[in-house]
């Protein structure tokens, strides 16, 4: 476990950085030492091993440590960012939520039945640190395919591995200094990602502070994952600036604009990798290094990987042809999402994992990702849920049916398309009225029919509409 690591580089490289936070460096002796001494805090709670904690921290220095005592006091965690979330969840067998002290003014309560407890992290540099008692697993979520959570659980007994795993892949060791940003911990990124660099025996820098795009170069960072949006303030920060060899940027997440990955490799770095990958999946399956506009938009899926684009039956496609893209799964993958066997069942099949996006690929092997599916739609790297805006718009518009999808127009520009089921001319100015300010588009297509596609037991083929509407 991740504990367990920091604990062993205490030992072997008690004065190298582990974490810089907001500025303010811990080596790992200090850094383990504050977990040891948080799980002092919390042995005595009376919290049950195998229970589930849920971690509501504005600092992520202290969600690290109140995630990290906990599981090695064997319970479960799973972080928040609202104590409205813990409900939200479902989660079963909650017994707390753990907070610092310091935070409490505008916290408010948490769901009825569940503890909170109130650690007091500003003054726990005093006493032994407590030794651990046992390893917990922590959850992280997504959103799903209808609004709710997708919970993903990272097994203790699988982390080692799979930390491994992703620590070997991005090449981290004990001379990599990683920017998490400011991701919160049940994030992919904000979670993952720092747990293999601490494996690895590197450095991970998180900064939440209004300077930390202006200050983001301070520490010599060597690699860092972004999204879009935050990769374009990384680079409006560094007007001037010159770009170096030395940091490799990935993005992922959503379009990557010509223009933005140009700036980019001007200004931040000339290593700027647009990589795919998922929470459900150990570590990045496809990548690609840009130097020209087709590196943008093809990415080459790692040679370890099976990466597949099939129709809705699960037969592979021909080059060329768009359909669903699949991923095998492996023995660190993975394979269900907690409380959920109706949503696991469709996208966890047949030892693959479909993260519900649209593909095609070329005779060389490059993958494109066109755009997602079916249930839900990719906003600047965030996704949202279509059946709800689909229906607020077929009902305020008074027609047939809506369906929203995201894509690629035919210069390579981001672009929310409406399409319309209606038996009358429509207000196109109307529909855009009513989209308001709940979708974050540059560009805005609406189209309408008569009818939509079908498939064989009647309902809408969205597959084949998002085929008609894009074109190939």
């Amino acid at each position: 476990m991740t504990v367990e690591r920091i604990e062993d580089w205490a030992r072997l490289q008690p004065d190298h950085a582990a974490l810089i936070y907001n500025d303010t460096p811990l080596t790992y002796r200090q850094f383990a030492d504050a977990i040891g001494r948080t799980r002092s805090l919390l042995a005595d709670r009376g919290l049950a091993e195998g229970s589930v904690a849920a971690v509501k921290a504005v600092s992520l220095l202290h969600g690290w440590l109140l995630v990290m005592a906990a599981r090695s006091l064997g319970l479960t965690t799973v972080a928040v960012s609202t104590l409205e979330a813990v409900e939200a969840l479902k989660l079963k067998h909650v017994a707390a939520v753990l907070m610092p002290d310091g935070e409490m003014s505008d916290a408010g309560a948490p769901p009825p039945g569940v503890k909170l407890v109130v650690v007091p992290i500003s003054r726990s540099g005093h006493g032994p640190p407590a030794p651990a008692r046992g390893w917990g697993d922590h959850i992280l979520y997504t959103s799903g395919t209808t609004g709710g959570y997708k919970k993903v659980l990272v097994e203790a007994a699988l982390e080692e591995r799979r930390n491994v795993a992703r620590a070997e892949l991005s090449g981290f060791s004990p001379r990599s200094v990683f920017h998490a940003l400011d991701f919160g911990l049940w994030t992919g990124i904000g979670f993952k990602s720092p747990a293999a660099v601490w494996q690895a025996g590197g450095c991970v820098v998180i900064d939440r502070t209004e300077q930390r795009f202006a200050r983001f170069f301070d520490h010599g960072v060597t690699y860092c994952q972004t999204l879009p949006e935050t990769l374009r303030a990384l680079v409006a920060a560094h007007p001037q600036r010159q770009a170096t060899g030395g940091l490799l940027l990935r993005v992922g997440g959503g379009f990557t604009p010509l223009s933005l990955a140009q700036q980019a490799v001007r200004r931040l770095s000339m290593r700027l990798v647009i990589g795919f990958s998922a929470t459900e999946l150990t570590a990045q399956i496809m990548a690609s290094e840009f130097r020209t506009a087709d590196d943008l938009n093809w990415m080459t899926p790692h040679p370890r990987r099976v990466v597949q684009v099939v129709d809705e039956d699960g037969a592979p496609l021909a080059p060329g042809v768009e359909g669903l893209l699949r991923i095998k799964l492996d023995e660190l993958d993975s394979r269900l999402y907690l409380d959920d066997p109706e949503t696991s069942a469709q996208v966890f099949r047949d030892g693959f994992f479909y993260p519900g996006d649209l593909a095609v690929a070329r005779e060389d092997g490059r993958v494109r990702i066109l755009g997602r599916v079916a249930d839900v739609i990719n906003i600047k790297g965030q996704k949202r849920a279509v059946g709800p805006m689909e229906e607020k718009l077929q009902q305020g518009l008074g027609v047939d049916e809506v369906a929203l999808f995201s894509g690629l127009d035919a210069d390579a520009v981001e672009e929310l398309v409406v399409a319309v089921r209606a038996g009358s001319p429509l207000d196109k100015a109307e529909v855009e009225r009513r989209l308001g300010g709940s979708v974050i588009f540059d560009k805005v297509r609406i189209e309408l029919f008569a009818d939509f596609p079908r498939t064989a037991n009647g309902k809408t083929s969205r597959l084949e509409l998002r085929r008609m509407l894009f074109g190939g």
